[in-house]
């Protein structure tokens, strides 16, 4: 997964603390707002790991 901060940085996703912010991060879709928290990703490369989440949920969408 690419995220892309709001100073246009980019960001290769390789890893996620546990299965649940892997589900989170899988639930959004192409434009929606994440804060994430990320460290560098212990591999070959630029990549970085999510440690944490905080979804903001756009409540217009909801039911």
């Amino acid at each position: 997964m690419t995220l892309r901060s709001e100073a246009n940085e980019t960001f290769q996703i390789v890893d996620c603390a546990s299965s649940g912010l892997a589900a989170a991060l899988d639930e959004l879709g192409v434009g929606e707002t994440v804060t994430v928290t990320l460290t560098e990703a212990p591999c070959r490369g630029n990549g970085w790991q999510v440690i944490d989440t905080d979804a903001e949920t756009d409540t217009r969408l909801v039911a």
